[in-house]
Protein backbone atom coordinates (compact mmCIF):
# COMPACT_ATOMS: atom_id res chain seq x y z
CA UNK A 1 0.00 0.00 0.00
CA UNK A 2 2.47 2.64 -1.02
CA UNK A 3 -0.11 4.75 -2.64
CA UNK A 4 -2.00 4.81 1.18
CA UNK A 5 -1.36 6.84 3.97
CA UNK A 6 -3.40 6.17 6.57
CA UNK A 7 -4.11 8.55 9.60
CA UNK A 8 -7.61 7.29 10.65
CA UNK A 9 -7.18 9.31 14.24
CA UNK A 10 -5.46 12.19 13.22
CA UNK A 11 -4.90 13.05 9.29
CA UNK A 12 -6.62 11.53 6.46
CA UNK A 13 -6.81 9.34 3.91
CA UNK A 14 -5.32 10.31 0.71
CA UNK A 15 -5.53 8.12 -2.63
CA UNK A 16 -2.93 8.68 -5.34
CA UNK A 17 -5.05 6.53 -8.18
CA UNK A 18 -8.22 6.30 -9.24
CA UNK A 19 -7.73 2.36 -8.26
CA UNK A 20 -7.32 2.77 -5.03
CA UNK A 21 -11.30 3.04 -4.48
CA UNK A 22 -11.58 -0.01 -5.58
CA UNK A 23 -9.19 -1.70 -3.09
CA UNK A 24 -10.58 -4.07 -0.43
CA UNK A 25 -8.63 -2.88 2.40
CA UNK A 26 -10.03 0.53 1.12
CA UNK A 27 -13.48 -0.82 1.02
CA UNK A 28 -13.56 -2.47 4.33
CA UNK A 29 -12.08 0.98 6.35
CA UNK A 30 -14.78 3.08 4.18
CA UNK A 31 -17.78 0.26 5.77
CA UNK A 32 -16.00 -0.02 8.99
CA UNK A 33 -15.57 4.67 9.69
CA UNK A 34 -19.41 4.32 8.41
CA UNK A 35 -20.01 1.66 11.21
CA UNK A 36 -18.49 3.55 13.82
CA UNK A 37 -20.26 6.47 13.03
CA UNK A 38 -23.50 5.36 13.05
CA UNK A 39 -22.96 4.15 16.45
CA UNK A 40 -21.38 6.60 17.27
CA UNK A 41 -23.85 9.49 17.12
CA UNK A 42 -26.63 7.36 18.24
CA UNK A 43 -24.73 6.07 21.46
CA UNK A 44 -23.66 9.64 22.29
CA UNK A 45 -26.66 10.77 21.23
CA UNK A 46 -28.46 8.94 23.29
CA UNK A 47 -26.40 9.36 26.45
CA UNK A 48 -26.84 13.24 25.96
CA UNK A 49 -30.24 12.46 25.45
CA UNK A 50 -31.07 10.31 28.50
CA UNK A 51 -29.11 12.58 31.06
CA UNK A 52 -31.10 15.86 30.05
CA UNK A 53 -34.36 14.06 30.04
CA UNK A 54 -34.25 12.20 33.39
CA UNK A 55 -33.49 15.26 36.34
CA UNK A 56 -32.46 12.05 38.39
CA UNK A 57 -29.37 12.27 36.45
CA UNK A 58 -28.85 16.40 36.65
CA UNK A 59 -25.28 15.74 39.18
CA UNK A 60 -21.85 17.09 39.01
CA UNK A 61 -20.52 13.78 37.53
CA UNK A 62 -23.21 13.55 34.86
CA UNK A 63 -23.00 16.58 33.51
CA UNK A 64 -19.55 15.93 33.09
CA UNK A 65 -20.44 12.82 31.02
CA UNK A 66 -22.92 14.80 28.95
CA UNK A 67 -19.89 16.81 28.10
CA UNK A 68 -17.85 14.34 27.24
CA UNK A 69 -20.34 12.28 25.46
CA UNK A 70 -21.39 16.02 23.49
CA UNK A 71 -16.74 16.42 22.52
CA UNK A 72 -17.55 12.45 21.47
CA UNK A 73 -20.84 13.68 19.49
CA UNK A 74 -18.63 16.21 17.35
CA UNK A 75 -15.93 13.73 16.75
CA UNK A 76 -18.11 11.65 14.66
CA UNK A 77 -19.52 14.32 12.86
CA UNK A 78 -16.47 15.50 11.55
CA UNK A 79 -15.82 11.15 10.94
CA UNK A 80 -18.63 11.75 8.57
CA UNK A 81 -17.26 14.39 6.57
CA UNK A 82 -13.82 12.39 6.17
CA UNK A 83 -15.95 9.73 4.74
CA UNK A 84 -17.17 11.68 2.32
CA UNK A 85 -13.88 12.90 1.42
CA UNK A 86 -12.70 9.14 1.31
CA UNK A 87 -15.28 8.29 -0.81
CA UNK A 88 -15.36 11.40 -3.38
CA UNK A 89 -11.29 11.52 -3.24
CA UNK A 90 -9.98 14.68 -3.65
CA UNK A 91 -11.46 17.76 -1.12
CA UNK A 92 -13.82 19.52 -2.40
CA UNK A 93 -15.49 21.65 0.15
CA UNK A 94 -12.99 24.30 0.10
CA UNK A 95 -10.68 26.30 2.71
CA UNK A 96 -13.45 27.56 5.51
CA UNK A 97 -14.85 24.03 5.44
CA UNK A 98 -11.37 22.50 5.64
CA UNK A 99 -10.84 25.00 9.08
CA UNK A 100 -14.14 23.96 10.50
CA UNK A 101 -13.35 20.32 9.99
CA UNK A 102 -10.01 20.28 11.23
CA UNK A 103 -10.82 22.59 14.54
CA UNK A 104 -13.87 20.45 15.18
CA UNK A 105 -11.85 17.58 15.35
CA UNK A 106 -8.49 19.04 17.37
CA UNK A 107 -11.85 20.25 19.57
CA UNK A 108 -13.55 17.42 19.96
CA UNK A 109 -10.38 15.06 20.86
CA UNK A 110 -8.96 18.11 23.48
CA UNK A 111 -12.82 18.45 25.29
CA UNK A 112 -12.97 14.66 25.48
CA UNK A 113 -9.38 14.55 26.80
CA UNK A 114 -10.17 17.19 29.45
CA UNK A 115 -13.36 16.29 30.83
CA UNK A 116 -12.24 12.99 31.31
CA UNK A 117 -9.42 14.25 33.60
CA UNK A 118 -12.16 16.47 35.33
CA UNK A 119 -14.25 13.57 35.91
CA UNK A 120 -11.19 11.90 37.61
CA UNK A 121 -10.67 14.83 40.05
CA UNK A 122 -14.06 14.85 40.33
CA UNK A 123 -15.12 11.47 41.44
CA UNK A 124 -11.43 11.41 44.18
CA UNK A 125 -13.08 14.46 45.84
CA UNK A 126 -16.18 12.99 46.13
CA UNK A 127 -15.11 9.39 47.32
CA UNK A 128 -13.01 11.21 49.57
CA UNK A 129 -15.35 13.45 51.03
CA UNK A 130 -19.07 12.29 50.22
CA UNK A 131 -21.09 13.56 52.55
CA UNK A 132 -19.92 16.96 51.23
CA UNK A 133 -20.12 16.03 47.63
CA UNK A 134 -23.39 14.27 47.74
CA UNK A 135 -25.47 15.66 50.34
CA UNK A 136 -24.63 19.50 51.66
CA UNK A 137 -23.92 20.74 48.13
CA UNK A 138 -25.84 19.08 45.74
CA UNK A 139 -27.05 21.78 43.73
CA UNK A 140 -23.95 24.16 44.08
CA UNK A 141 -21.83 21.07 42.92
CA UNK A 142 -24.30 21.37 39.14
CA UNK A 143 -23.55 25.20 39.16
CA UNK A 144 -19.73 24.51 39.60
CA UNK A 145 -19.90 21.87 37.08
CA UNK A 146 -21.69 23.81 34.68
CA UNK A 147 -19.17 26.83 35.35
CA UNK A 148 -15.90 24.68 34.85
CA UNK A 149 -17.97 22.84 31.70
CA UNK A 150 -17.90 26.89 30.12
CA UNK A 151 -14.45 27.22 30.91
CA UNK A 152 -13.15 24.12 29.46
CA UNK A 153 -14.70 24.58 26.25
CA UNK A 154 -13.54 28.23 26.13
CA UNK A 155 -9.93 26.88 27.10
CA UNK A 156 -10.23 23.92 24.46
CA UNK A 157 -11.70 26.37 21.74
CA UNK A 158 -8.60 28.52 22.38
CA UNK A 159 -5.40 26.03 22.66
CA UNK A 160 -7.25 24.73 19.28
CA UNK A 161 -6.79 28.04 17.42
CA UNK A 162 -3.98 27.11 15.50
CA UNK A 163 -5.62 24.50 13.75
CA UNK A 164 -7.58 27.03 12.40
CA UNK A 165 -4.92 29.14 11.47
CA UNK A 166 -2.42 26.32 10.09
CA UNK A 167 -5.50 24.39 8.28
CA UNK A 168 -5.85 24.30 4.36
CA UNK A 169 -6.48 22.87 1.20
CA UNK A 170 -3.65 22.02 -0.28
CA UNK A 171 -1.75 19.01 -2.37
CA UNK A 172 -0.29 16.04 -0.46
CA UNK A 173 1.55 13.76 -2.89
CA UNK A 174 -1.01 13.92 -6.32
CA UNK A 175 -4.33 14.45 -4.29
CA UNK A 176 -6.07 17.76 -3.34
CA UNK A 177 -6.31 17.10 0.59
CA UNK A 178 -7.26 19.52 3.71
CA UNK A 179 -4.07 19.41 5.32
CA UNK A 180 -1.63 21.88 7.76
CA UNK A 181 0.62 24.14 6.03
CA UNK A 182 3.86 25.42 7.33
CA UNK A 183 4.56 28.73 7.25
CA UNK A 184 7.56 30.93 8.26
CA UNK A 185 11.37 29.29 8.14
CA UNK A 186 9.83 25.93 9.29
CA UNK A 187 10.37 23.14 6.71
CA UNK A 188 7.40 20.37 6.73
CA UNK A 189 8.74 18.12 8.79
CA UNK A 190 9.40 20.32 11.55
CA UNK A 191 5.89 22.05 11.58
CA UNK A 192 4.51 18.20 11.43
CA UNK A 193 6.51 17.54 14.32
CA UNK A 194 5.69 20.37 16.15
CA UNK A 195 2.00 20.24 15.48
CA UNK A 196 1.96 16.42 16.61
CA UNK A 197 3.41 16.89 19.70
CA UNK A 198 1.61 19.90 20.82
CA UNK A 199 -1.86 17.94 19.79
CA UNK A 200 -0.53 14.48 22.32
CA UNK A 201 1.03 17.08 24.89
CA UNK A 202 -2.31 18.64 24.89
CA UNK A 203 -4.96 16.22 24.15
CA UNK A 204 -3.17 12.82 26.05
CA UNK A 205 0.06 13.82 28.15
CA UNK A 206 -1.15 16.48 30.65
CA UNK A 207 -4.62 14.61 30.74
CA UNK A 208 -3.20 11.34 32.21
CA UNK A 209 -0.49 13.11 33.86
CA UNK A 210 -3.72 14.34 35.68
CA UNK A 211 -5.87 11.27 35.60
CA UNK A 212 -2.77 8.84 37.13
CA UNK A 213 -2.83 9.52 40.44
CA UNK A 214 -6.40 10.77 41.04
CA UNK A 215 -7.14 7.28 38.97
CA UNK A 216 -4.78 4.85 41.83
CA UNK A 217 -5.95 7.01 44.53
CA UNK A 218 -9.41 6.82 43.61
CA UNK A 219 -9.17 2.98 43.62
CA UNK A 220 -7.35 2.73 46.62
CA UNK A 221 -10.03 4.94 48.51
CA UNK A 222 -12.68 2.89 46.93
CA UNK A 223 -11.37 -0.09 48.35
CA UNK A 224 -11.36 1.10 51.84
CA UNK A 225 -15.34 2.60 51.32
CA UNK A 226 -15.73 -1.05 50.30
CA UNK A 227 -14.27 -2.53 53.40
CA UNK A 228 -16.14 -0.02 56.01
CA UNK A 229 -19.08 0.49 54.48
CA UNK A 230 -21.83 -1.39 52.63
CA UNK A 231 -24.84 1.14 52.19
CA UNK A 232 -26.64 2.05 49.51
CA UNK A 233 -25.27 5.61 48.59
CA UNK A 234 -21.53 3.87 49.14
CA UNK A 235 -22.62 1.70 46.93
CA UNK A 236 -23.89 4.15 44.23
CA UNK A 237 -20.83 6.73 44.67
CA UNK A 238 -18.23 3.45 43.75
CA UNK A 239 -20.72 2.60 40.87
CA UNK A 240 -20.28 6.00 39.41
CA UNK A 241 -16.71 5.84 40.24
CA UNK A 242 -15.72 2.48 38.74
CA UNK A 243 -17.24 4.21 36.00
CA UNK A 244 -14.89 6.92 35.89
CA UNK A 245 -12.27 4.10 35.75
CA UNK A 246 -13.59 2.29 33.84
CA UNK A 247 -13.31 5.28 31.48
CA UNK A 248 -9.67 6.36 31.97
CA UNK A 249 -8.47 2.93 31.49
CA UNK A 250 -10.54 2.82 27.91
CA UNK A 251 -9.16 6.28 27.18
CA UNK A 252 -5.29 5.26 27.96
CA UNK A 253 -5.29 1.69 26.38
CA UNK A 254 -6.96 2.46 22.98
CA UNK A 255 -4.98 5.70 22.35
CA UNK A 256 -1.89 4.97 23.67
CA UNK A 257 -0.56 3.34 20.63
CA UNK A 258 -1.78 5.69 17.99
CA UNK A 259 0.20 8.59 20.06
CA UNK A 260 3.11 6.53 20.39
CA UNK A 261 3.20 5.56 16.29
CA UNK A 262 2.19 9.25 15.61
CA UNK A 263 5.57 10.61 17.32
CA UNK A 264 7.62 7.42 16.07
CA UNK A 265 7.08 8.91 12.56
CA UNK A 266 7.08 12.39 13.36
CA UNK A 267 10.75 12.14 14.53
CA UNK A 268 11.90 9.15 12.49
CA UNK A 269 9.63 9.96 9.20
CA UNK A 270 8.68 6.12 9.01
CA UNK A 271 7.50 3.32 11.65
CA UNK A 272 8.85 -0.40 10.61
CA UNK A 273 4.73 -1.43 10.63
CA UNK A 274 2.79 -3.25 8.44
CA UNK A 275 -0.24 -0.89 6.82
CA UNK A 276 -2.76 -3.20 8.85
CA UNK A 277 -0.76 -2.65 12.32
CA UNK A 278 -0.74 0.69 11.74
CA UNK A 279 -4.52 0.78 10.40
CA UNK A 280 -5.27 -0.86 13.79
CA UNK A 281 -3.56 1.45 15.98
CA UNK A 282 -5.69 4.93 14.44
CA UNK A 283 -8.84 2.16 14.68
CA UNK A 284 -8.24 1.95 18.11
CA UNK A 285 -8.51 5.89 18.41
CA UNK A 286 -11.79 5.67 15.73
CA UNK A 287 -13.37 2.97 18.43
CA UNK A 288 -12.53 4.66 21.98
CA UNK A 289 -15.64 7.26 21.69
CA UNK A 290 -17.68 4.73 20.88
CA UNK A 291 -16.91 2.65 23.86
CA UNK A 292 -18.00 5.13 26.35
CA UNK A 293 -21.83 5.50 25.80
CA UNK A 294 -21.97 1.79 26.15
CA UNK A 295 -19.59 1.62 29.43
CA UNK A 296 -22.39 4.70 30.84
CA UNK A 297 -25.62 2.40 29.82
CA UNK A 298 -24.01 -0.57 31.30
CA UNK A 299 -21.94 0.25 34.42
CA UNK A 300 -24.32 2.48 36.51
CA UNK A 301 -27.32 0.76 37.13
CA UNK A 302 -29.30 4.29 37.84
CA UNK A 303 -28.36 5.50 33.85
CA UNK A 304 -28.91 1.80 33.21
CA UNK A 305 -32.35 2.23 34.13
CA UNK A 306 -33.24 5.38 32.22
CA UNK A 307 -31.53 4.17 29.28
CA UNK A 308 -33.79 0.92 28.86
CA UNK A 309 -36.40 3.82 29.57
CA UNK A 310 -35.83 5.94 27.22
CA UNK A 311 -35.51 2.89 24.60
CA UNK A 312 -38.95 1.53 25.36
CA UNK A 313 -40.76 4.40 24.13
CA UNK A 314 -39.53 3.83 20.74
CA UNK A 315 -41.34 2.77 18.02
CA UNK A 316 -39.31 0.00 17.32
CA UNK A 317 -38.78 -1.33 21.04
CA UNK A 318 -38.97 -5.13 21.75
CA UNK A 319 -42.41 -6.38 22.40
CA UNK A 320 -43.02 -8.11 25.22
CA UNK A 321 -39.08 -7.02 26.85
CA UNK A 322 -39.25 -7.22 30.70
CA UNK A 323 -37.80 -3.94 31.12
CA UNK A 324 -40.75 -2.31 28.83
CA UNK A 325 -43.52 -3.53 31.41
Amino acid sequence: YSHLSIRMGNDSYSNNTSSFQEDPFFTFSTVFKILLCVIGLLGNGLVMYVIMRYPKLHNAPNLYILNLSLAQFLYYVREVIQVAFMVIGPWTFGVAMCKVYRFVWAVSILAGSAFLAILSVERHQAVVNPVRSWLDHMAQERKVAFRNACIVWGIVAFLCVPHLVFASVTNVGAMIDCYYVAVGSLDAHTFNTIRIFYSVGLGFVVPLIIMVPHYVLLIVKLREVRAGNRDGGSNALGRVSRLVVVLVTVFVVFNLPGHVVNILTSVFGSVNLSTSTQWFTYALQDVSPCLNPVLCAVVPENFRSAVFKTLCTWPFRPKNHPRCK
